[in-house]
């Protein structure tokens, strides 16, 4: 019997001792996602524009705005009637500041290094503002901080402006936004970006259908009419769009359609008015800033992975040619240096080759349009294919490990499975998993993602719940076994509090045990440490679950024991008869 119970009290030292090191790895992990370091962040050649389609472009991003409410804001309408209209997907997480990086860089989190909203400092790549400054145009912003902190240059102050608007009401904020946006028009400013939050504010505060959130709509959309007619009239170009959506109950972050997908319309100057039937455009986020430059006559951002939505434009006198034959060659300089940060093989001579006749055929007042989109196509293949080589190299390095941790648990249920409660106590297990996801997903209405929670200082109330709700199962999983073993007792097997004890081991281990092997599956196709890409974050956030559920579950594990015999001895303690 001492040789039985050192195997239980050698498991949920184990157990305790999982706990705490997944409280370390799950920080680990977090942490890498967090303080996430690009190694991308490469100085790119500034690049040229080319003459622009129109002298004046007013960008309006609308925090929060799901695209089906967008949809019934007449502003919006309006562009979708005169101009066309896109559908853009945001990169991961869907946060605001990470947003306003990627509208403003033309690029996503896994270049600009942006993955949260406490991300502090300047954004480390081009922006649009920037690159409109090297153009020798005018440029005005109108935000709260972050649009305004990324965009922030300084070689000529006196060709933009920002005008920052914080510690005030949402509606005094957008007020104060629009008022400054509309003189910025009326001064003929060439770029005029605005930014408005109260759809944001009260999706957070209230959810995305409520009647807090549609009357913000409506504000805005007054605003947006006024803006949208004077530009319109003056001959300029509005373009509308949002940096992330929100699911009913007003969370974002994650990747649900409702939060990824965010409308873009646009029209004026330089816009091509969609034809009737014609299937909206999908999109990125990345490719708003090109499309801008293009529009403005720009350059476009340096380290932009974004293209330009041709479809949407109005072809110049010129044609296209010029401006995709410089894209051709920023891209090339940007995809050299990105394939030396993967240690990848460099482009091969022939793709060099490919770029001089691109040039020579531009010099020579041919149409390389077409040719210059296939190069750039190219480019984006090799990078791509880069990348995902390198992952592969990843994820076969830690396949080893992974088999080793897979199959090193199971060598504790050897001396354990001839108990006379192993089978009732693996099946037990499972009362876990059914009561820990039947609150997640059925009581609560949770998924695996980051917009399950309204906003960054409800996290921790999140995640405090989800322990204690896996500690709960923990305890009912130890509750079930104990219950099936005064079943087990009516039917003549004679019981122990030893044979409970290693029951409610086996329990809380196989428990342990199916929580790990998904655990360890993200661990081989992503890693705990990103050195340079981001993982899926609704894998991240499942195993961010799978990790806090761990903890939870090693420190249960002593409790659930008690339970267990507690809930078992109770036969033996009120009815004669029992055979110990």
């Amino acid at each position: 019997m001492s040789r039985r119970i050192a195997v239980v009290a050698l498991i949920l030292v184990l157990l305790a001792g999982l706990s705490f090191y997944s409280q370390g790895l799950v920080k680990r992990a977090f942490d890498a996602c967090v303080n996430y370091r690009s190694p991308y962040l490469f100085a790119m050649p500034p690049g040229e524009g080319t003459p622009g389609l129109t002298a004046q472009a007013v960008l309006i991003v609308v925090d929060g705005l799901r695209a089906d409410t967008a949809l019934t804001m007449r502003a919006v309408q309006t562009l979708r009637d005169k101009g066309a209209a896109a559908t853009l997907i945001t990169g991961q997480p869907s946060l605001s500041v990470p947003g306003a990086a990627n509208i403003e860089s033309g690029t996503l989190q896994e270049i600009h290094g942006v993955t949260t909203n406490w991300y502090k400092g300047e954004l480390k790549v081009d922006t649009i503002f920037a690159a409109a400054q090297r153009a020798g145009l005018t440029w005005f912003g109108a935000d709260g901080d972050s649009y305004a902190r990324f965009g922030q240059v300084t070689a000529s102050p006196a060709r933009g402006e920002w005008r920052s608007f914080t510690e005030m009401s949402p509606e005094a904020y957008d007020r104060a936004v629009f008022e400054a946006g509309l003189a910025a028009v009326k001064a003929g400013t060439n770029l005029v970006f605005m930014h408005f939050s109260a759809t944001d504010e009260m999706a957070h505060a209230h959810g995305a259908n409520s009647d807090q959130y549609r009357q913000a709509a409506a504000t805005i959309d007054g605003y947006l009419g006024q803006i949208v007619d004077l530009t319109l009239a003056r001959g300029g170009t509005v373009l509308i769009t949002a940096d992330h959506g929100h699911i009913a109950s007003g969370g974002h972050g994650g990747g649900e359609s409702a939060v990824t997908h965010v409308l873009l319309a646009l029209a004026g100057a330089g816009v091509r008015s969609a034809q009737p039937g014609a299937q909206e455009l999908i999109a990125s986020q990345a490719d708003l800033a090109p499309t801008v430059a293009a529009l403005i006559g720009a350059p476009v951002p340096s380290s932009a992975t974004g293209q330009i939505l041709y479809q949407l434009l109005q072809e110049p006198a010129g044609g296209w040619s010029a401006r995709a034959v410089r894209e051709a060659e920023r891209q090339t300089v940007f995809t050299d240096q990105y394939l030396v940060a993967l240690k990848a093989e460099p482009l091969p001579p022939e793709r060099r080759d490919e770029l001089k006749r691109l040039k020579d055929g531009l010099q020579a007042g041919h149409d390389v349009f077409a040719a210059a989109q296939e190069y750039t196509a190219a480019l984006a293949a090799t990078r791509a294919e880069a990348r995902a080589h390198a992952m592969t190299a990843g994820r076969v390095g830690r396949i080893p490990l992974t088999v080793l941790l897979a199959l090193l648990p199971l060598v504790l249920f050897v001396p354990l499975w001839r108990g006379k409660l192993f089978s009732r106590a693996v099946l037990s297990s499972l009362v876990y998993f059914i009561v820990y996801n039947f609150l997640y997903f059925v009581v609560h209405g949770y998924r695996w993602s980051f917009s399950a929670f309204n906003s960054e200082d409800l996290m921790g109330k999140f995640f405090n719940g989800r322990l204690f709700e896996a500690a709960a199962g923990a305890l009912l999983a130890a509750l079930a076994l104990g219950l099936m073993a005064r079943r087990a007792q009516r039917g003549g097997l004679a019981l122990t509090w030893v044979d409970l004890a290693e029951g409610a081991a086996v329990t809380s281990l196989s428990v342990a045990y199916l929580l790990g092997l998904q655990a360890l599956a993200f661990y081989l196709i992503w890693d705990v440490r990103f050195p340079f890409y981001l993982p899926n974050f609704t894998a991240g956030f499942k195993f961010y679950m799978d990790m806090l559920q761990l903890v939870a579950v090693g420190l249960a594990a002593l409790p659930a024991l008690a339970v267990a015999v507690f809930a078992g001895q109770i036969r033996f303690n009120t009815k004669p008869g029992a055979r110990a």
